[in-house]
């Protein structure tokens, strides 16, 4: 009987988590640091014709030495006619932005990262172009956020607990099937959530403040999102969960909803 209730069960997650909007969850890289740029043409007659948009990440504040912002699963630079987006996974001094245009190339002054969610005009002059900060917000274990325009007003807005239970419920259906298969108590999924209920603000509070490239940001937080979920399964599953099954499923849930943070929510 026992048996049975845990299949249904596992049946009735998998479904709640088959059902979930995946634009709405971030899976364990949990909100990431934004740019947002916003095209300004009005110093202009006309806007100009664009060909590319490259950010840089600098390793000093005047951007002396620079690379090209890697591209790497959950890192992307986009730009469309209105402007750029990017989500960032590497932690730099300073940035800048070069536009190349049909007959000539135009470089911003290097600028820093205001806040988590950074806003910015890129406006258009006839030899170059100028980053001006416009808005940035912070993220929230609560259940708001700040956001701070440029003449100094604070606007509020809801953030984190609506990603945070869904990004609880990617792992769940999950974590129940290895249960059942590993044959443990079904009662531990419940250890399973208390250790994402931990490990997810550690993330989000962690991804900002790493100064590395972000292949090793995507593996440190994989690690420290695992490590801390097969600690409470370790330590509260009882005899039947052993560390090897706790580690186990931690990094199995983990990679998949990772995985599914990084290439099918992109953003």
């Amino acid at each position: 009987m026992k048996n049975k209730f845990s299949a249904w069960m596992v049946v009735f997650l998998l479904i709640i988590g088959f059902l979930i909007p995946l634009k709405s969850a971030s899976a364990d890289i949990g909100p990431k640091p934004t740019f947002r740029f916003l095209y300004d043409f009005s110093v202009l007659s006309s806007p100009p014709e664009i060909k590319d948009v490259i950010l840089y990440q600098c390793i000093d504040l005047e951007c002396n030495e620079r690379e090209v912002l890697p591209e790497v699963p959950g890192q992307y630079f986009e730009c469309d006619g209105e402007g750029c987006y990017v989500s960032l996974l590497t932690g730099r001094k300073a940035w800048q932005i070069e536009v190349r245009l049909a007959e000539k190339i135009l470089t911003s002054q290097s600028f820093t990262k205001q806040g988590f969610y950074s806003r910015y005009n890129l406006v258009f002059m006839e030899n170059e172009i100028k980053v001006v900060f416009v808005s940035s917000s912070e993220p929230s274990l609560g259940i708001t956020t700040q956001e701070t325009t440029a003449s100094g007003k604070v606007i509020q807005g809801t953030d984190m607990i609506q990603a945070g239970i869904l990004t609880v419920l990617v792992e769940i259906p999950l974590a129940a099937l290895l249960l059942l298969i590993f044959r443990v108590k079904f009662k531990n999924i419940i250890w399973v959530i208390l250790g994402n209920l931990v490990s997810i603000p550690v993330v989000w509070l962690l991804v900002p403040l790493i100064p590395l490239d972000a292949f090793l940001v995507m593996i440190f937080v994989l690690l420290t999102s695992s490590m801390l979920e097969m600690a409470f399964l370790g330590a509260l599953g009882g005899e039947k969960m052993t560390w090897v099954k706790a580690a186990v499923i931690s990094v199995v849930i983990n990679i998949a909803s990772f995985t599914a943070g990084l290439f099918l929510l992109r953003y």
